[in-house]
């Protein structure tokens, strides 16, 4: 990661004038989703239940300037959990601060969608047992048990000057999804009936993501199920299910038990499975499932899968093909 700490003089002017009158500023931002740059980005497609490439809600900001060689000691001395987002046309925190020391490093962090309480994000730590908040932040998270309420995280962090925030530059934030995004299509040649719950089984609930190397941390190991209930009437075509029916699930390395499991109607349930054992859902990808049922000759029913795992900005255009 690179950050300049030189500006020019008339530069240096404006900075000792705005620490002279002690004005209180915001932080402003341009944020960036898979490669496009926004200056003010809201609109587009919701960040619950359903994959985002916009700020559809506020974001979270821990900051901290320091010493040029003093990062492992910053003890976010600027801002915790503050909150910014687009506002007054531009995308900016809603508080304003004392201008900080000119010519520092300031490391932001950064999660998306913001929240007030612990229901999301469940907190914010730094080392572990370090009661002086020293260090590089990291979160614990859990997913949201009803689908449609789940959030597509995301997190950003730059290093950038204070003297950015003196002058008003609009700091880069390159967000990146942590979650794996699950969406389901039904292949055309599946039986007519309705198609009642779709289920994932024995996944993994939540994890802890590290600023410090950008990864999760650890993942849980307690598992849990996810379902939806589409009640979509099927057969004799390819149908989607609704983006807002995504499962926004966590990257992960899926065990012997893991499953989808799909329950049709056609006069009578139908119960199938198929196994994820040995799968892997990578964070930052969306994964599509085409759901293949057909009768057996014992007269019961089984299902297959195939899939396609596509980049995230391929999810705007909301058509899968297999």
């Amino acid at each position: 990661m690179l950050f300049c700490l030189g500006i020019s003089a008339c530069e240096s002017n404006d900075v000792s004038q705005q620490t002279t009158g002690k004005t209180n500023v915001p932080l402003a931002f341009k944020v960036n989703f898979d490669g496009t740059w926004t200056e003010n980005s809201r609109g587009g497609m919701g960040s619950r239940g359903t994959p985002t490439n916009s700020l559809q809600d506020f974001f979270a900001l821990y900051a901290s300037y320091y010493e040029t060689d003093g990062e492992a000691t910053q003890t976010m001395n600027f801002m915790q959990n503050e909150k910014a987002g687009s506002y007054e046309n531009e995308i900016r925190t809603i508080n304003t601060f004392t201008p900080p020391p000119i010519h520092k490093p300031m490391h932001i962090y950064a999660y998306y969608p913001y929240e007030e309480s612990t229901a999301v994000v469940r907190h914010i730590e730094f080392t572990e047992g370090n009661t002086s908040y020293q260090g590089v932040p990291y979160f614990s998270f859990t997913l949201n048990d009803k689908v449609k309420e789940q959030v597509d995280l995301m997190v950003a962090d730059t290093i950038a000057s204070t003297n950015d925030v003196l002058l008003r530059n609009h700091i880069p934030l390159r967000f990146v999804h942590l979650l794996t995004a699950v969406r389901f299509v039904v292949d055309a040649s599946v039986p007519e009936g309705t198609l009642k719950t779709i289920a994932i089984n024995n996944v993994a609930n939540g994890g802890t993501y590290a600023y410090s190397t950008r990864t999760w941390q650890t993942v849980n190991t307690t598992m849990n199920n996810y379902q939806i209930e589409p009640n979509l009437v099927v057969g004799g075509e390819r149908k989607e299910i609704a983006a807002d029916s995504t499962f926004m699930m966590m990257p992960q390395a899926m065990g012997d038990d893991a499953n989808i499991e799909v329950t049709i109607n056609n006069g009578f349930d139908h119960t199938v499975k198929a196994s994820l054992a040995g799968r892997t859902w990578q964070g930052g990808k969306v994964v599509t499932y085409n759901i293949k049922i057909n009768k057996l000759e014992s007269g019961k029913y089984g299902m297959s899968l195939t899939v396609k795992v596509s980049d995230w900005e391929d999810v705007a255009k909301a058509h899968y093909t297999f």
